[in-house]
């Protein structure tokens, strides 16, 4: 028997079946589709839905002082992800870096890229 792979891991509710008068080869074809069925069943089963992040949101404002402060941020979840540049020293409009601890989680809109929020 040969095993077949798909290229595509699309999951599709129905799968063509083969009918013909030769029931042996028939059964034997279907018996194929049929573990290929199951194995979909399976698979789709244990395929999570990602857990969705709001995005995060600078808290409040900072005023220069001459020392480094740290920038707040609303939505933020350090179990969750990481943010990088959110200590600011000089006046000036910062970034900062927000990106994802794992790939259980996407963004509220549908993304997994680090998100810059100002």
């Amino acid at each position: 028997m040969k095993n077949y792979t798909p290229s595509s891991a699309t999951y599709r509710d129905t799968i063509s079946i083969v009918e013909s008068n030769d029931t042996v080869s028939v059964n034997n074809a279907n018996a194929a589709v049929k573990q290929l069925i199951e194995n979909d069943i399976v698979i789709k089963a244990a395929i999570t839905e990602l857990e969705k992040l709001s995005i995060p949101v600078a808290y409040g404002s900072l005023t220069y002082n001459g020392k480094a402060q740290t920038q707040y941020f609303i939505n933020y979840d350090s179990s969750k992800m990481t943010v990088s540049n959110n200590v600011k020293t000089n006046v000036g409009t910062y970034t900062a870096v927000f990106t994802l601890n794992s790939n259980n989680y996407m963004w509220s809109d549908n993304t997994t890229a680090p998100k810059e929020v100002s």
